[in-house]
């Protein structure tokens, strides 16, 4: 195996934890890869962990996971107490997490009168000792999204209907979501639910690209309008059936009549 370049406490009885056992089940082995990853993190940054540019972006290509689902893995790990957030954005996300029982394994251990044990590390100060490559993060980016609202938007782009089999525009759609209120990006999922599952989308009436539906011109929002479910009216199935009614009993063979 590769020589260590770097020394972090990590649990060794990951499979006597049922906590770690329903992570890995919930997200797949892989997420394992996750939760180092942050360890990592959280011991170069002395367990304050600022989430900075497209931090996101960043950690899923380094565990080579889709954004949406590392997102719901540190959503997981602060939810079940193995992160918990320092300091929020105006919108509710996350800024800083540390881990709360970090300091418990990273207290030096010659202040506990164990001399002979290692504090961490390879030697007795491996955070000043040991360089390590830093992780490249990219400068803060407007454009980017909280992991919550990215969580959301990706479960939007799943729902909406393709509009002749694509669905085309997704930059532009994913603008317009984060531009919303927190309120109403949970009411465009209830909208976008109602919408898919409406006879005008079945019949593939008139379905415009999901950038345009989040449009917002003047006081028009299309979305608004499936905020109920479309209600299907006795007259509107009956006036389908009128089309063919009094023929049932017809005979339209040559000469039958």
């Amino acid at each position: 195996m590769p020589a260590p370049k770097r020394y972090f406490h990590c649990s060794q009885d990951l499979n006597s934890d049922p906590e770690v056992w329903e992570f890995t089940t919930t997200f797949g082995e892989r997420s394992l890869r996750t939760l180092i990853q942050i360890l990592v993190l959280l011991d170069k940054s002395g367990n304050r962990w600022r989430l900075s540019g497209d931090w996101l972006a960043t950690l899923s290509r380094m565990v080579r996971q889709s954004v949406a689902n590392v997102s719901r893995q540190i959503g997981w790990m602060t939810a079940n107490g193995w992160l918990r957030v320092l300091e929020e954005a105006a919108d509710g996300s996350p800024l800083v997490l540390e881990a709360p029982n970090w300091w418990k394994y990273n207290r030096r251990q010659e202040q506990k009168g164990d001399s002979s044990v290692p504090a961490t590390g390879a030697d007795q100060d491996p955070l000043l000792t040991i360089p390590t490559p830093s992780l490249t993060v990219p400068t803060p980016n407007k454009t980017h999204m909280p992991p919550a609202v990215e969580v959301e938007f990706e479960e939007l782009w799943k729902l909406y209907p393709a509009r002749h089999g694509k669905r085309v525009g997704k930059a532009e759609a994913r603008k317009k979501f984060e531009k919303l209120a927190r309120g109403d990006r949970q009411l465009v999922l209830v909208a976008a639910r109602n919408y898919a599952k409406s006879q005008r989308v079945k019949d593939g009436i008139g379905i415009p690209d999901l950038h345009r539906w989040l449009r917002k011109d003047k006081d028009i929002e299309p979305w608004r309008d499936w905020l109920e479910p479309e209600q299907v009216t006795k007259g509107d199935l009956n006036e389908k059936v009128s089309l063919h009614a009094g023929f049932e009993g017809k005979d339209y063979r040559v000469g039958a009549f």
